[in-house]
């Protein structure tokens, strides 16, 4: 309400905004809270008091539905041609105005070099993108967002930049990231304040802090999601009603793509409001259901249908769910596996929880160097890892000759055995007996590694299941080190691979040999053919882990390892080390293809995927259907339909013709005249069947 939207202290506190995201799920409350906060900053000194007055546009944001309709268009709005439309030789990024509308004809008029031209929004309604005009006040030093793409500035829809100058002619100097941009607001005036964003603007940017301001009734799971996961380290949540918001928010939003857009403008008058409608339409899909049609036809009996499912948990909740509890080795409990709420709680705390092994081992090195670690290292997989290999490179030795090792090493592994202690990670301090133990633990394996013994290092990292997962990638440095593999040698065999198959010669191989480090990476650099969806660096390091595993491997074999060993070393290391640019190689492309709005393929790639659970898949797929909304993209699935049909009646007349001649070679006919003409006016009437086809179909499509 006003009265929280004045006190906003805790939204501008902190001196530095740049820390802080400010997220609003209407474009009301986000007008409201730019307003409120620009004001306040004013008053602190923190902008400038003077302002600049400009018109501005803001996107009307119409839904693809309401695109068709003339109901929501008005004289003096703003329209920007997304795709051509040839009968009027208005070509793609004109604009202009809406000079006045016509409703019972459904169309629009603008005016161009004086010649009035009618739009049909029932054809071309998607063709549109409709821009509202608005006065706004801009100061130096304040925040302002970015509202539509232009490549000649080089900013892109959502971007926000500080102004650091302007002047009442428009010209005006935006920093962003770190650049200055110099433009004419009178040439490209879509802006906006930056300090408060929507939902839809904040997709893509992460703060430390996000502040959330939410109206309950118009809020739903997937803009939540999106909303909570802004944050890195601190969120806090303002809502006008809490207990709505917690029942909103279970609520999943159907993605309206183009058949949903058709289907719902042919049926208007047919189905039930909105919400009920996509609360059916998200109930059919997320528990794979088949929905009575009645159901759209009776609110009773639809809202009746709707509560059977409010708190039953989808399949896939179900299936993520066990698996985290089998990870963790927890029960679930009845009340959590019947309730989407408890379960959707459950899935949330083991989501991205460090397992007991690690906290374990993490809080013994920290004792043994005297620390204390935080909450966020102890919540978080990726910190806590972190941690352990960088404090096991801390860790000194205390051994003056290999003798004493060895002998060292032989008592420890006794004293293991005597406590039936196979797995290392599995048993944890619990007194300062076995704290020691666990020091002298860590304190051997650099031992072996200065040492250069490999087999005591292979004895003590396979009494510890640590090193096949969480520090799998210590393991290879170590072993590196121990087996003397420095990154010469890694160069060396990752030239001589590319040698072989470009058809290099010995003498080539040996002058590679021969030049200087920096040389070699240089080489090496426009060697290596850079993978479509990793970057130069990324390649690199990929090629270079391959390679560094393989040297290991022969290595160990020079070492009298048998090859049992060596296998389970390679398939070990490659399979989750590697594994992990080939995971980012897949996001990316999905990434790619979903931007590039190609989302047939980004559908398939998503479903055939090696590297995403159910969960991530979900959510990938939630961003394919954010996408339809999309004008664009609407159009363009729209046209596929289109040559869809045009491609089945095309094989279907194929069809009949190859009956006709099969019958024909059969039969073994002899085509005389009368024959001849009986074909003749089959061919006509399949014509005309598909002419007449042809033109329901165009028909359907245009309504």
């Amino acid at each position: 309400n006003k009265k929280d939207l004045k006190n906003t202290d805790n939204l501008i506190s902190l001196k530095d905004l740049d820390d802080k995201l400010i997220i609003t799920n209407t474009n009301k409350l986000k007008t409201e809270l730019n307003e409120t906060i620009r004001q306040e900053l004013k008053e602190k000194g923190l902008i400038d008091k003077q302002d600049f007055t400009f018109k501005v546009r803001e996107n009307a944001r119409l839904t693809p539905s309401q695109a068709f309709l003339s109901d929501n268009y008005k004289a003096g709005q703003k329209i920007f041609i997304q795709k051509e439309i040839k009968e009027l030789g208005l070509r793609a990024g004109e604009e202009f105005e809406i000079f006045k509308k016509d409703d019972e004809k459904n169309t629009i008029f603008i005016k161009k070099e004086d010649e009035l031209k009618e739009i049909n929004l029932k054809n071309y309604g998607l063709n549109l993108q409709v821009y509202n005009e608005t006065e706004k006040n801009f100061s130096i030093g304040e925040k302002i967002v970015f509202e539509k793409n232009d490549k000649k500035l080089q900013v892109n829809n959502g971007e926000t930049g500080i102004i650091k100058n302007i002047d009442e002619n428009g010209n005006i100097v935006v920093v962003k990231d770190g650049k200055e941009i110099k433009f004419n607001i009178n040439e490209y005036n879509y802006l906006n304040h930056g300090y408060a964003l929507t939902t839809y603007k904040s997709q893509g940017q992460t703060s430390k802090n996000v502040i959330a301001y939410l109206d309950a009734k118009a809020q739903n799971f997937n803009s939540f999601y999106v909303t909570v996961t802004r944050a890195q380290e601190d969120l806090k949540i303002f809502t006008n009603d809490k207990e709505l918001l917690k029942n909103m928010v279970q609520l999943e939003q159907e993605k309206f793509n183009a058949i949903d857009a058709f289907e719902k403008l042919k049926n208007q008058d047919k189905y039930l409001n909105t919400k009920i409608y996509y609360q059916l339409k998200n109930i059919s899909k997320l528990h794979s259901v088949e929905l009575d049609k009645s159901l759209f036809k009776d609110e009773k009996k639809a809202l009746e249908f709707i509560k059977q499912y409010e708190d039953k948990p989808t399949p896939k909740q179900l299936q993520l769910a066990e698996s985290l509890a089998k990870k963790y080795n927890v029960t679930l409990e009845e009340d959590i596996l019947n309730s989407k709420k408890e379960l959707n709680n459950f899935i949330q705390e083991y989501i991205d929880k460090p397992s007991k092994n690690q906290i374990s081992l993490a809080q013994n090195l920290a004792k043994q160097l005297h620390t204390e670690l935080n909450k966020n290292i102890l919540n978080s997989k990726k910190e806590l890892s972190s941690f352990i290999s960088n404090t096991l490179n801390t860790l000194n030795l205390k051994f003056e000759n290999e003798t004493e090792f060895k002998e060292v090493l032989n008592n420890f592994i006794e004293k293991l055995d005597e406590r039936g202690i196979e797995d290392f990670a599995k048993n944890f301090s619990k007194n300062v007996d076995e704290a020691l133990l666990e020091k002298e633990y860590f304190q051997l394996i650099n031992a072996a590694t200065a040492f250069k013994d490999i087999e005591s290092l292979n004895k003590l990292i396979d009494r510890n299941s640590l090193f096949k997962d969480e520090m799998l990638q210590d393991k290879i440095e170590l072993f590196s080190k121990v087996l003397e593999i420095d990154n010469n040698q890694v160069l060396d065999k990752i030239f001589e691979k590319h040698a072989i198959l470009n058809g290099l010669d010995e003498k080539e191989i040996e002058n590679f040999k021969n030049l200087e480090s920096f040389e070699k990476e240089f080489v090496i650099e426009n060697l290596v053919e850079k993978r479509e969806f990793l970057t130069k660096d990324e390649t690199l390091n990929l090629e270079k882990l391959d390679t560094k595993i393989d040297l290991i491997a022969e290595k160990m074999e020079e070492k009298g390892f048998d090859l049992e060993k060596i296998l389970d070393f390679q398939t070990e290391t490659q399979v989750k080390l590697i594994d992990n640019y080939f995971e980012l190689e897949e996001r990316r492309e999905i990434d790619y293809l979903i931007e590039n709005n190609d989302l047939d393929k980004a559908f398939k790639k998503i479903e055939k995927a090696n590297h995403l659970d159910d969960f991530e898949k979900e959510i990938y797929q939630d961003k394919i259907f954010e996408k339809f909304e999309e004008p664009e993209v609407l159009d363009k699935v729209a046209k596929e339909v289109e040559e869809k049909i045009a491609a089945d009646e095309e094989e279907k007349l194929f069809e009949n013709l190859e009956e006709m001649i099969n019958e024909i070679e059969n039969e073994k006919m002899e085509l005389d005249e009368e024959k001849i003409a009986e074909i003749e006016e089959k061919l006509e009437k399949i014509e005309e069947n598909e002419k007449e086809e042809t033109k329901e179909k165009e028909n359907e499509n245009e309504r």
